[in-house]
Order: C-alpha cells, then sequence, then structure tokens
C-alpha cells in the first residue's frame, strides 16, 4: 500500500484490515490465563507474554469507526516509542501524527475533514511505511 492509498481510503472494513495486518499484528496464541487482578492475558507455556484484548477478536476490531479501538492503536505505537500527536482545529480539521519527539523519526501526519478514529488509523499507517518498521 502507498501512502496516496492510505490518504484516499474511506473508513471501514479495508482500513481496519490494514491497519490489523499492518501495524496490530501480535502472534497467535491458543492458551490464555487470567492473572487475577490485573485484567491482562498471559501464554500459559512459560513465555510470560502479553496478549491484549484485540488479539483475542474473533472480529477485526473497528479501528477507523470506533474510538475505543482507534485508541488501542495509539496505545501499542506509544509502547513502541512512537508517541501520538492529536489536533484539531476551528476548522474542523483533524491533525494526528506518530513520531519521535527526540528527532530521530519525523511525525508521520495525516489531516483532513475526517473524524478522529479515522486520522488515528491513518496516521498509524503511514508510520508503518517508514524504513525499519
Amino acid at each position: 500500500m502507498t501512502a496516496e492509498e492510505i490518504q484516499n481510503e474511506i473508513p471501514g472494513a479495508n482500513l481496519d484490515q490494514w491497519l490489523a495486518g499492518r501495524v496490530m499484528t501480535i502472534p497467535r496464541l491458543y492458551a490464555y490465563r487470567q492473572l487475577s487482578g490485573t485484567g491482562g492475558y498471559f501464554a500459559e507455556f512459560g513465555e510470560e507474554l502479553a496478549v491484549r484484548d484485540h488479539a483475542m477478536s474473533e472480529a477485526t476490531p473497528h479501528y477507523s469507526t470506533d474510538i475505543a479501538d482507534a485508541w488501542k492503536v495509539v496505545e501499542e505505537l506509544n509502547t513502541r516509542g512512537l508517541p501520538f500527536r492529536l489536533e484539531l482545529d476551528a476548522g474542523g480539521r483533524v491533525r494526528a501524527g506518530f513520531g519521535s519527539e527526540d528527532g530521530q523519526v519525523e511525525y508521520q501526519e495525516v489531516e483532513c475533514i475526517c473524524t478522529v478514529p479515522e486520522a488515528i488509523c491513518k496516521a498509524a499507517l503511514l508510520a508503518s511505511l517508514l524504513p525499519g518498521w
């Protein structure tokens, strides 16, 4: 996929699937146990790998249309060292971006008259096009 394809895609199943496959990928695990009080799940086979709830969902989350699902993208990329930035202007334009504040990686931004979940998804996909992703 190209930056132009990302910018022109409408919110929905395609954008959600691109994001799930490109950004939110987690190795498939089959045995889980819930740790009391943490709300998290860990692999039964001793590896202590955290498994996020979206990895266990049967359907692709609605990242591009639901802010709760889109925020999981923000959390995922923040854990990878790509801080998130969101700005709303008086004209209704949304600017969202991920990048490194230390100047190592420039922010990959999307600027559009769109919803916040759509802007988050597109910015994350643009960040995934960076070399070394």
